[in-house]
């Protein structure tokens, strides 16, 4: 019987969807790096005295490989950053796209339900998106990105509301805050 017919789907049991081909897989892992360059630029970055950053480490599981225990980072987890800035607490996750739009599939439900819960306490949460081609960074407090997630996760988002651009998050947040994210975080 050939795999991927209506009565055995075979590995790929999605059958409306393709499986991951190589260049798909390589824009995955180059959209990561993005990420990652900009997460070590913000931590690197110098901070005034009032301005504390603490990187969250990201899960870890243990998965047999034979008869030896090996840690492999989970692909979901808590957003990247817990901060304080005068005092009040701050949690955000650093964002990077190398396309004209920042599509909300990168930020993912786990994320979403840290930074709610977040806001739920009183913290103050959000996303800094960088576009590399224009270098610009936004801050997007999560009051404001939320909605328009949550609109997405649900299946309500309108054509083109699946992504942001950047004059979506100039509408959203704050322009230019680059590397001093606190002066965004209000």
């Amino acid at each position: 019987m050939p795999i991927g017919d209506e009565n055995n789907p075979g590995p790929w049991p999605f059958l409306d969807r393709a499986p991951p081909t190589k260049a798909r897989r390589a824009s995955a892992r180059a959209a990561r790096d993005r990420g990652a360059e900009f997460e070590g630029d913000i931590l690197h970055a110098h901070r005034p005295a009032f301005v504390y950053l603490q990187r969250t480490s990201p899960p870890w599981k243990y998965v047999r490989k034979g008869r030896a225990l090996v840690p492999v980072v989970e692909e979901v987890g808590v957003p990247d950053f817990h901060a304080a800035v005068y005092g009040r607490a701050v949690v955000f996750d650093a964002k990077a796209t190398g396309e004209a739009r920042w599509s909300l599939k990168h930020l993912t439900k786990e994320q979403a339900e840290h930074l709610d819960a977040a806001i739920g306490r009183q913290v103050i949460a959000g996303v800094l998106l960088r576009f590399d081609a224009t270098q610009a960074v936004y801050w997007l407090p999560w009051p404001a990105l939320g909605p328009e997630w949550r609109a997405w996760w649900i299946g309500m988002a309108a054509r083109g509301e699946a992504s942001l651009t950047e004059a979506d998050a100039g509408r959203l947040g704050v322009k230019g805050v680059g590397l001093r994210w606190w002066e965004g975080v209000r």
